[in-house]
């Protein structure tokens, strides 16, 4: 089969779920199986099928994939491209970085026979897929990217006559605009933008959890920090980490890479008996004077109208957690 390379990158004719390659229950069973080996992928065989994502209706044949919510297919039909290769932001840092070949086989303690890398690992390395397309392409071959507009949300207006000292409100405005950050998940691209709002609940989450149970430490820098050994247990922290490997759950992980790129950072450590986030404000979002800001906004909402229960789905609900979401400060 001639090469056939999907809107992110992967190569769905080599791909052993596109339809040409899934004709029989023994090649989707063995698509299962590998999946779940090298990909930390469980999917049923009769789900291990795909048309490959470059039709307007991939699905009409009722097929589960590709992935209805990918990113990069959105973006790239926004974008008016065939694939990533041919945007003008590409690459922009959106799409997933190759499946490494070496680091799975380290995992399995075993290295992977040649027949299997080519069936579950090299069609996915979409970077050097696309790279590939980008080296034969002109600049007039490139398209802009979409540029996305900011989110509406239902955010409250930061008040500028509230009753503190300006250090302080100031230090406050700048946690509100990170929060106005996230909620509107301003981006530079169509696929930048998706992560963001997808990840929304996750890195709020993360940021009233940690600065409400959290610790405020000052001695080396100003940085909060949740004992897992001391709140793991709770109901409201216990979901941010994998008890089978205590690793962050990937909806985290993802949370915690987009906090970045607005200043809030969060370190995780695993322990020998537990495990700690620790979270820190870079300049970009106010520095140590936000971040002690944040820790006294979370815990006066908490304490003005009841700390919200977790609902399941990295979901928090609650009237305090609510006015956070909406930048409620005054």
């Amino acid at each position: 089969m001639e090469p056939l390379i999907g809107k992110c990158g992967v190569d769905c004719s080599r791909c052993p779920a596109f339809e040409a390659n899934a004709k029989t229950h023994q090649s989707r069973q063995r698509t299962s199986d590998g999946w779940d080996k090298y990909l930390d992928a469980r999917l049923r065989p009769d789900r291990c099928v795909c048309n490959g994502c470059l039709g307007k209706d991939p699905w009409a044949s009722g097929n589960f994939l590709p992935d209805p919510r990918c990113i990069m297919r959105a973006c790239a039909i926004k974008t008016g491209v065939e694939n990533c290769a041919f945007c003008a932001a590409y690459p922009c840092g959106a799409c997933p970085p190759d499946i490494d070949r070496e680091k799975i086989a380290a995992k399995l303690g075993e290295p992977i026979p040649e027949e299997d890398y080519l069936a579950f690992i090299k069609p996915y390395e979409r970077l050097k897929n696309l790279d590939r397309i980008r080296a034969s392409l002109k600049p007039e071959d490139l398209n802009a990217p979409f540029k996305p507009k900011p989110i509406k949300a239902r955010i409250i207006p930061f008040l500028d006559d509230l009753p503190i000292e300006q250090d302080e409100a100031n230090a406050l405005r700048a946690v509100h605009a990170l929060v106005v950050g996230i909620m509107t998940a301003g981006a530079e691209t169509y696929a930048h933008q998706l992560r963001r709002k997808r990840s929304r609940p996750q890195m709020m989450a993360l940021l009233w959890l940690i600065a409400l149970r959290g610790d405020l430490q000052e001695e080396d820098g100003a940085q909060i920090v949740l004992d897992g050994r001391v709140h793991g247990a709770r109901k409201d922290c216990g979901w941010l980490v994998r008890k089978r490997d205590k690793a962050l759950h990937s909806a985290i992980r993802h949370a915690t890479k987009h906090l970045k790129g607005f200043g809030a950072l969060v370190e995780f450590s695993s322990l020998k008996k537990g495990w700690k986030l620790k979270l820190s404000f870079t300049e970009k979002a106010g520095g140590a004077a936000a971040l002690k800001a944040l820790k006294r906004w979370v815990v006066a909402l908490a304490k003005e109208h009841g700390e919200p229960v977790y609902a399941g789905a990295s979901r928090l609900k609650g009237e305090a957690f609510e006015r956070f979401k909406r930048g409620e400060v005054g």
